[in-house]
């Protein structure tokens, strides 16, 4: 036993040994020697303690006012320290338990063993060489610095104010590290669990395995080996890189700045990168579940096999390689470029940047993708919907195939288009109506190659057996073919097309293998070539167009054109509801004869469809009617599509220098005098609906009567459609026409008397010259409200009537002097029904007055068939009384006393009230060879019959309708 105890230092020169030891000093204890104190040794100094030789024995409990220090190895049962300085020891130290407490710093030299650790400084803590034990703790507020290796059997908790650095292996179990600096480990980490908490960046310079890692910096985090732990969890405000590989049963890195892993990436359940800034994954990426945040951009160079893939990001995502998952998300600011080849379940990109797929896409459910700018080359495949949006445009370079699901490709901006590549296809096995949807909101144009429904090509037969589907193409644009006669660009049951400036082009149709189609353009053309017949279910090209041709074009190359009842096809100028064009005429008599004073073969009946012959109902606008008479006339109502009405004087209505389109609903009186100067008399349906009814009058002339071989004259009628609406089947009859009616030939008989005798000789047929008919046009339209009349003031004078004159039917106002006023013609139609045209003269704005119908024969003088005065809505008696323009009488042929009856004719009653019969003395002066003179008598009573025959007509006609003969 040693006892020591002093005011001032304690020295011993050589060494101290004993079972127990006490030295106790308010100076300093100072041991040359070896220092064994087998028991124990309780050393207590106000100063400094120094062992400069070898410290053995059991328990050492050192107290110092100042430092201590220990030149020799320490091996002790256990060593506790309490230093008012610094504490450094020389050699190793092999302790049961080592227990440290410094006001400044501890530096151990040598290797330190123990079964615990625990190390408490002001300042730094240094080991120069390995630490063992199975606890360690350290705790200063300066740094910690291991340069050997470092082990922890149970744990360690390193907690320095300043960096730790552990320059060569960490082992152990479970090592908490937390530093107010930055933390460094230069070797392998081993450990079961490793927590680091670093106010700067900490760096692994070499391998990580643990069962947990979990990083928390302000500054960065770099670990240059490869890592493997179950979990990882790493949280950094600045860049966080791994040199090597990632593997891990769970990975979170977080980051205000970047993530680079230079190596493989691999999370089996699941990874969360989410970063400030960008994410790069160099090699592969291997995992479950996969979920990339970055502010910035997203590069993956390697190959990924994921069961569960989503990125969301500001800037470019980039995959470089082949990319296999089941569900697959991307949502990124910027573009999204896909190298490699994506298989996947479903898919799912949304960009505000442009996408491109490189190597296609083959996917078991859904895609979505959406950017500005869309490109797909390679093949995309998948077995549900594939829908592409985009802002700009898209483009796809290859195979877009569904197995069911639907294909919707829009493109939102202003300017941009849908094109697909030359010799590729879009195709759905997708029957509904939304099979393929390409819509465009803006003016860019739709470039088709193929889109079809339907993906086994034995599917696609002739009419009645196309796939079942429908695509729909709707742009501001235009619809056109990709390549020129290339495969057909719709091959489906059903097309709804709507387009801004055309569909197809006018040498480049736009090919297709249908069964219905709806087609409608706002200007441009429409130009279709079908392969084998469809069903038109409403065509339109209503606006402008600049080009040679129609402007609407359907040709099918072999099988029938049908037009859907109740819809028609329509260009800027007319529309078509039947083809071919529907023409339905007879002779209005089939009993009459050309005589000399009625040398007139008239015609009626329908152009247009009639529903109950099983034509479709009519709504054409803008037809063509021509008729070649027998001497050789042709004469055409083709109209252009305008009208300009005004109302001139007194309140007549007066159609000026324009002749109004004919269409559906029009009721039509065409007559034509010798000369093939025409008047057409129109009654306008309020809307053009059915069809239009027909009667037209040729006056021949007698030059050409005369010189008939045979007694009979034969006219012959054609309808056409509007010009600019062309239907074409190329496989029909040659001859057949879908534009145009069948021409029909209608034979008149002519009084033999009229012929003159010829001699026998060579029939020259007349040159067939197409006269430019001056017609003018007559339109009663029926508005909404009933009982206007629109009438044609021809402003003819009170010169002499050509000899070649048609007949005409004025209404003339009779002013209060007698003077004869105003004259406007009516249509000979008028004489069918008197008592309707009066009453539509009662409502009329005419003004108020008395007023004279006269008929007029060519040559003759005018004769009266009615008067009437009109006040206000209210139509007079009429009157009997000449005037002013009455009928010519000879002297004693009829008085007031005995005025006839209304005028007969062979027994037959004239209908119509007031209409005077004309003086006569005998019927002895009308010639039956042509070759007797003609009195003034027998001229006026031609002229009076003539009249009268043609009211008895018209009556025997609508008599027949009535009751149905």
């Amino acid at each position: 036993t040693i006892d020591v105890s002093a005011t001032g230092n304690i020295a011993f020169e050589s060494s101290v040994s004993a079972l127990t030891i006490a030295l106790t000093t308010a100076g300093n204890i100072v041991v040359a020697g070896s220092f064994t104190a087998t028991v124990g040794a309780v050393l207590d100094a106000g100063g400094n303690v120094e062992l400069q030789g070898l410290a053995t024995g059991g328990l050492f409990d050192i107290d110092a006012g100042g430092g201590v220090t220990i030149g020799g190895v320490v091996d002790v049962d256990n060593l506790v320290l309490q230093a008012g300085g610094s504490v450094h020891i020389d050699e190793s130290v092999d302790a049961g338990s080592l227990a440290i407490t410094s006001d400044a710093g501890v530096l151990i030299l040598g290797s330190v063993t123990a079964n615990t650790i625990d190390i408490v400084a002001a300042e730094d803590i240094e080991f120069g060489n390995s630490v063992s034990a199975a606890t360690i703790t350290l705790t200063t507020d300066g740094n910690i610095q291991v340069f050997g290796s470092f082990t922890a059997i149970a744990s360690a908790t390193l907690n320095a104010g300043g960096d730790i650095e552990l320059l060569d292996s960490a082992v152990g179990v479970l090592f908490y590290i937390d530093a107010g600096g930055g933390v460094v480990i230069g070797g392998m980490i081993g450990v079961g669990s490793l927590v680091v908490q670093a106010g700067g960046a900490v760096l692994f310079d070499a391998d990580v395995t643990t069962v947990s890692l979990e990083i928390a910096s302000d500054a960065g985090v770099v670990i240059l080996g490869p890592v493997s732990a179950d979990t990882i969890e790493v949280m950094a405000k600045e860049n966080v890189r791994y040199g090597s590989s990632v593997t891990a049963d769970t990975i979170t890195l977080t980051t205000d700045g970047n993530i680079l892993v230079v190596g493989s990436f691999e999370a089996s359940v699941s990874a969360t990168l989410d970063a400030g800034g960008d994410v790069e994954l160099q090699g592969s990426v291997i995992g479950d579940l996969l979920n990339i945040d970055a502010r910035g951009g997203v590069t993956v160079v390697g190959a990924v096999v994921v069961n569960s893939l989503a990125v969301d990001a500001v800037l470019d995502v980039e995959f470089r390689d082949s990319i296999e998952t089941i569900d697959f998300r991307i949502e990124t600011q910027g573009g999204v470029r896909f190298v490699g080849q994506v298989v996947a379940e479903s898919v799912v990109a949304v960009a505000d940047g442009d996408v491109r797929a490189d190597a296609g896409m083959l996917v078991d459910q859904t895609v979505s993708i959406a950017g500005r700018h869309v490109e797909l080359f390679g093949t995309l495949s998948a077995g549900d919907d594939i829908v592409v949006l985009a802002s700009g445009s898209i483009f796809l370079g290859g195979d877009v195939v569904t197995e069911t699901g639907r294909l919707e490709f829009v493109v939102t901006s202003a300017g941009g288009g849908f094109v697909q590549a030359g010799g590729t296809s879009a195709i759905t096995g997708n029957a509904s109506d939304a099979a393929i949807l390409v819509r465009v909101f803006g003016s860019g144009d739709v470039v088709v190659a193929t889109l079809r429904t339907g993906t086994d090509p034995s599917e696609v037969g002739g009419i009645g057996d196309k796939p079942p589907g429908q695509v729909t193409i709707e742009t501001g644009g235009a619809i056109l073919a990709t390549t020129p006669g290339g495969e057909d660009n719709l091959v489906t049951e059903r097309v709804v097309l709507e387009a801004g400036t055309g569909i197809g082009a006018v040498h480049e149709p736009l090919r297709t293998d249908i069964e219905f189609l709806t087609a409608y353009t706002q200007t441009g053309v429409i130009r279709v070539l079908e392969r084998d017949g469809l069903q038109l279910e409403g065509i339109a090209a209503p606006g402008e167009f600049v080009g040679s041709g129609p402007q609407v074009e359907i040709v099918s190359q072999a099988g029938p054109l049908v037009i859907l009842n109740g819809t028609f096809l329509e260009s800027s100028t007319g529309r078509v509801s039947n083809v071919p064009t529907v023409l339905q005429l007879v002779q209005d008599d089939p009993d009459d004869v050309l005589v000399s004073g009625d040398p007139t073969q008239e015609i009626r009946g329908t152009l247009g469809g009639v529903e109950g012959l099983g034509d479709n109902l009519e709504l054409g606008i803008n037809f063509r009617l021509s008729v070649r008479w027998d001497d050789g006339v042709i004469s055409e109502l083709d109209t252009p599509p305008t009208s300009i009405v005004t109302e001139v004087g007194d309140g007549w209505v007066t159609l000026v220098g324009v002749t109004p389109t004919l269409q559906a609903g029009d009721q039509i009186v065409w007559l034509i005098d010798q000369n093939n100067q025409g008047t057409v008399s129109i009654i306008r349906a309020a809307e053009p609906r059915g069809p239009i009814e027909v009667f037209v009058q040729r006056t021949y002339p007698l030059f050409h009567l005369q010189r008939l071989r045979e007694p009979e004259v034969t006219a012959t009628f054609q309808a056409f459609n509007d010009r600019n609406l062309v239907l074409s089947v190329l496989d029909a009859p040659p001859g057949t026409s879908l534009n145009s009616s069948v021409t029909i030939s209608i034979t008149t008989r002519v009084a033999e008397e009229l012929i003159l005798l010829t001699v026998a000789g060579e029939v020259i047929e007349p040159e067939v010259v197409t006269v430019e008919p001056k017609t003018v046009f007559v339109v009663d339209t029926i508005p909404t409200l009933p009982g206007q009349v629109v009438f044609y003031n021809e402003s003819i004078g009170d010169e002499e009537f050509d000899e070649e004159a048609v007949a005409r039917l004025y209404l003339l106002r009779i002013l209060p002097g007698g003077e004869v006023g105003e004259r406007a013609m009516l249509s000979l139609a008028e004489l069918r029904d008197l008592s309707n045209l009066l009453e539509r003269l009662k409502n009329s704005p005419i003004p108020n007055g008395s007023y004279r119908i006269e008929y007029q024969e060519p040559g003759l003088p005018a004769q009266v068939v009615l008067e009437f005065r009109k006040t206000g809505d209210v139509i007079g008696d009429p009157v009997r009384e000449r005037g002013v323009g009455s009928n010519p009488a000879e002297e004693g042929n009829l008085n007031d006393a005995d005025e006839p009856s209304p005028a007969v004719e062979d027994g037959a009653a004239v209908p119509g009230w007031g209409m005077e019969t004309p003086g006569r003395g005998g019927r002895e002066g009308i010639g039956r060879g042509g070759d007797e003179v003609r009195g003034d008598e027998t001229v006026a009573w031609a002229s009076w019959s003539r009249a009268a025959r043609q009211v008895r007509k018209w009556a025997a006609v609508d008599a027949a309708d009535s009751s149905g003969g």
